[in-house]
């Protein structure tokens, strides 16, 4: 269930049943072909919404609210998992946000000697695992817009558009633009995507090429063609076309609104902490302390319900839990909500996260209740934390699809 260097699955030490504390060797946690959302001791959570619960989910389908799950970050995301996502052959080109939950990234594996071979585009999810739609066709592939995304054929280098399960669905027939280096291709827009379809791009100067008396034209999700043209312009404005570092044109620059809300994973330090502080040094009775830094960045009170899901991003999802949590907040008030873990390694990346919003306590209570908890540890803890291990991860696929 959970790969320890000493082969057993440890939970923290509790006041009756202690153990000696354990050095970062003894205690790593094994992590294979995944990655964890947090790696940082003080994650800031995201507020980008990304999906709300289905109705035949784990709330009755007459609800009228459900629950909102928040994403990672993209910035945020390599800014704290970079170094992890390198280590498993995984590396960053450009930057671009997740998009419809997918970001082009080039994977290999890392040999014995620590180089990256075997390198191709491919694509991660927000936890940070490859999910490989190329399977060994293209030379490149482009972002997702619209539920199509362009892929560009290792043979003929040619650009046709894959769906996100990785099936082609418009044929590599087209011309990608190559400009000093940088492949352009076209992404759809309002249902249409601009291709390139001789492929005669003419020379400049500098030894590059000019889109000026391109043959270009529009296609349909069908890959019918409309609107076959002419560029008349060396300029690349209103063709909608993105780059293979992510660069678009024709994108509108988006405001970064600061949230009202920021939520953090910290080491506990209020009263009564262990000293010194640190992942699995300091315990309350019944787990690893830790605690949820919650900063209120508005000129309002905020009075917030939400849960924090930990998991293992494998495929048997043990070692979940679920805390909950009531906030109460002034305007501009950062205060820490105490909490308990079974398990050490939260804020050292050996956990993935969750955090879900809810419209109010009922709602709150609602899920809390229809959680699959494991009897023996509410019995045995006097607290519902941990997700029954042989419903964790059917549970954790129904209502978060992962």
């Amino acid at each position: 269930m959970f790969g320890y260097t000493e082969g057993e699955n440890r939970r923290c030490p509790t006041a009756e049943a202690p153990i000696e504390r354990q050095t970062e060797r003894e205690c790593v946690h094994t992590m294979k072909k995944w990655l964890s959302s947090i790696l940082a001791a003080a994650l800031t959570a995201s507020c980008l919404t990304v999906s709300a619960f289905a109705a035949d989910g784990i709330f009755p389908a007459d609800q009228a609210h459900a629950p909102t799950v928040y994403a990672v970050n993209a910035d945020q995301f390599w800014q704290e998992n970079r170094d992890k996502l390198l280590s498993q052959g995984i590396s960053q080109y450009g930057e671009r946000p997740f998009r419809e939950g997918l970001m082009p990234v080039l994977a290999g594996t890392v040999d014995a000697d620590g180089y990256l071979i075997n390198e191709q585009w491919n694509y991660i999810n927000e936890q940070g695992q490859v999910v490989d739609l190329n399977r060994g066709r293209f030379l490149y592939v482009f972002d997702f817009f619209e539920g199509l995304a362009a892929v560009i054929d290792k043979d003929t280098m040619k650009v046709g558009y894959i769906d996100t399960t990785g099936k082609l669905v418009i044929p590599c027939q087209f011309s990608a633009y190559d400009s000093m280096g940088s492949i352009y291709v076209g992404y759809f827009h309002d249902g249409k995507a601009t291709v390139f379809t001789d492929g005669n791009f003419a020379e400049t100067e500098y030894g590059g090429f000019t889109v000026k008396g391109a043959q270009v034209a529009e296609i349909s999700k069908s890959g019918a063609k409309s609107n076959a043209r002419t560029w008349n312009t060396d300029d690349l404005a209103g063709l909608y076309l993105i780059s293979d570092s992510g660069y678009m044109p024709d994108a509108v620059e988006i405001p970064v609104v600061e949230e009202p809300l920021t939520l953090q994973i910290v080491n506990y330090t209020g009263i009564g902490a262990g000293d010194p502080l640190g992942d699995g040094n300091y315990v309350f009775q019944n787990g690893a302390a830790y605690a949820v830094q919650a900063t209120n960045n508005t000129d309002e009170p905020l009075h917030e319900c939400y849960a924090l899901v930990s998991y293992e991003a494998n495929e048997s999802k043990a070692g979940t839990q679920i805390f909950f949590f009531e906030m109460d907040l002034q305007a501009h008030e950062s205060k820490q909500y105490a909490f308990s873990s079974a398990f050490w390694g939260l804020t050292r990346g050996e956990y993935s996260f969750l955090w879900v919003k809810f419209d109010s306590k009922q709602e709150m209570e609602s899920f809390r209740g229809a959680v699959p908890f494991a009897e023996d540890q509410a019995q045995a803890e006097g607290e519902n934390r941990i997700v029954d291990s042989g419903r964790a991860a059917a549970w954790m696929q129904q209502n978060f699809g992962l």
